[in-house]
C-alpha cells in the first residue's frame, strides 16, 4: 500500500528482495488480478465508478497500455466483489507477446457477469479490441492456450450438446472451429462443474476439467472431481 486507498505493484529482485520498479495506482482502484507476468498484464476495479481496466507493463515498469474495459467478465476475472484473494485466479484469460484473450460478455449492472459467451483479444501494445469471437448460441466459452497461431477455447456443454475444444485464428479472429469433441456420454457430467468454480488446462492434446468444489461422498450422490478428454 501507498498511502491511504492506494494500490501499489512491485518488483523485487528475488536474489536480494530489493525493489526493482513500483507503479501505484490512483486512489480509488484496487488491485483484481494477475493475468501474465511474463508480460505482465493486470486487472484494477474501482468499486464507487464501478469500472475495471487492464494494465500491460514493459519489463521494467513502464506502462506499456492501460485502458478501461467496456466488456464483461466474471468477477473471478477482475477480482471486484470476489473476496477470494486469490490474485492468479482468473482461468477465463491467456495471454502470448502481445495479446490478452479473455473469457466476456455483455456487460451487467456489475462488474462481474455470469455469462461469458464469447473471446475478445486486447493489444496489449494499445488496449484497443482486436476482435470479439462468439460462443455458439446458448454456450459459455473461455480461452485454454495459443498454439501453432491459434487460440484454442473451451466450449462448455449445453444446448443438447457436449462440450468442445475448438480454434480461432489468433491473429484476426472468426468463427470457432471444433478440433475435438467431448464424447456424448460426457454431457451430464460435465453440467455439474459450475462456472464460477471449474478449473480448466490444457496440456499434451488432452483438455482438463477440474471442479472446485468437490463434497464428502454420500451413498445416494455422486461427486465429480475431474474430467478429461483428448486425441
Amino acid at each position: 500500500m501507498a498511502g491511504k486507498s492506494q494500490v501499489m505493484i512491485e518488483e523485487a529482485d528475488p536474489a536480494t528482495g530489493a525493489p526493482k520498479w513500483n507503479y501505484v495506482y490512483d486512489k480509488g482502484w484496487n488491485l483484481g488480478r494477475i493475468y501474465s507476468v511474463d508480460p505482465l498484464a493486470v486487472a484494477a476495479y474501482h468499486s464507487d465508478r464501478k469500472v475495471w481496466n487492464i494494465t500491460a507493463f514493459t519489463p521494467d515498469g513502464k506502462v506499456r497500455s492501460q485502458t478501461e474495459s467496456t466488456f464483461g467478465v466474471q468477477s473471478r476475472c477482475n477480482g471486484w466483489g470476489d473476496g477470494s484473494g486469490d490474485l492468479h485466479g482468473c482461468v477465463g484469460a491467456v495471454v502470448d507477446a502481445d495479446t490478452l484473450y479473455i473469457a466476456a460478455g455483455k456487460p451487467g449492472k456489475d462488474l462481474g457477469i455470469d455469462t461469458t459467451d464469447e473471446v475478445v483479444a486486447v493489444d496489449l501494445g494499445t488496449g484497443a479490441e482486436k476482435w470479439h469471437a462468439a460462443a455458439p448460441k446458448d454456450r459459455a466459452m473461455w480461452p485454454l492456450a495459443v498454439e501453432d497461431g491459434k487460440l484454442l477455447v473451451y466450449i462448455q456443454s449445453g444446448a443438447g450438446a457436449a462440450g468442445a475444444i475448438a480454434a480461432v485464428p489468433a491473429a484476426g479472429g472468426g468463427d470457432p472451429q471444433v478440433v475435438l469433441a467431448s464424447p456424448d456420454a460426457a454431457k451430464g457430467a460435465e453440467s455439474v462443474f459450475y462456472p464460477g468454480l471449474v478449473r480448466m488446462a490444457w496440456a499434451g492434446g488432452r483438455f482438463f476439467l477440474l471442479n472446485g468444489r468437490v463434497y464428502s461422498p454420500k451413498p445416494t450422490e455422486v461427486s465429480h472431481a475431474i474430467l478429461s478428454f483428448g486425441r
